[in-house]
C-alpha cells in the first residue's frame, strides 16, 4: 500500500492537516445542503406553494470590483438562513448539516438561537432544517429551543447526553423529511391543507 501525504509530515502537522481537510469537507457539505434547499425553494415558488428567501448577513461594501463583484466585510451576525411565507404563515429557519451523530448543540450559535426565539415570539414558525448523517429533519424551535437554552446555560458543565441529540432524540422531537422536502412537514405542523 502506498504512502499518503500525511506520512511525510510530523505527527502534529499531520493532525492539523487532517482537521483542516475535515473542516473543509464539513463546510462544503453544508453548502451543498443549502444549495439543495435553494433549488427546492425555487420549485416551491414556481408551484405557488411557498415563498422562501435566503437572508444574507449584514455587510458593508468596501470596494467595487469589475464584473459586478465587490470587496466587503460583515457588519453583524446574520439572521436565520431563510425566511418566508407558507400559506399565509411566516417561517424562519436555519439550515444545519452534520455528517456526525449525535448532532452537537455547539453547532448552533447563540445569535442564531436568539433570532429563532425572536421570530417565534413574533408569530413565525421557527425551526431548524437539520441534515444529519444523510437524513433531514424539521426541528421545531418550540421543542428544540428549550433543550438548547438549557445546554447553553451550563457551558462546559452539561450532563452526559444533554449536549447533543442522537438519531433517536431527533426522531422524538423532530419530524423526518422525504429527502430535503421540508414543506409537507411544516404545512402539516401548521395545519395547512
Amino acid at each position: 500500500m502506498g504512502r499518503s501525504l500525511y506520512d511525510e509530515l510530523a505527527p502534529e502537522q499531520a493532525a492539523s492537516a487532517r482537521r483542516r481537510l475535515a473542516g473543509k469537507r464539513a463546510h462544503d457539505d453544508g453548502l451543498a445542503f443549502e444549495h439543495r434547499l435553494d433549488d427546492l425553494h425555487k420549485l416551491y415558488q414556481g408551484a405557488g406553494r411557498a415563498t422562501v428567501v435566503k437572508v444574507p448577513a449584514p455587510y458593508r461594501v468596501l470596494k467595487m470590483l469589475p464584473m459586478g463583484r465587490f470587496m466587503g466585510v460583515f457588519e453583524d451576525r446574520g439572521p436565520p438562513d431563510y425566511m418566508g411565507v407558507v400559506d399565509g404563515h411566516a417561517v424562519a429557519f436555519d439550515a444545519k448539516h452534520s455528517s456526525d451523530t449525535p448532532w452537537a448543540f455547539a453547532k448552533l450559535a447563540e445569535h442564531q438561537a436568539r433570532y429563532l426565539d425572536a421570530s417565534q415570539l413574533q408569530g413565525a414558525f421557527a425551526f431548524l432544517a437539520l441534515s444529519v448523517a444523510g437524513r433531514v429533519w424539521v426541528m421545531p424551535w418550540s421543542a428544540l429551543g428549550p433543550r438548547w437554552w438549557a445546554w447553553f446555560a451550563q457551558p462546559g458543565r452539561a450532563e452526559r447526553g444533554t449536549a447533543s441529540l442522537s438519531i433517536a432524540d431527533l426522531d422524538a422531537i423532530g419530524h423526518r423529511c422525504q429527502g430535503c422536502d421540508w414543506l409537507p412537514v411544516v404545512a402539516k405542523l401548521l395545519g395547512v391543507p
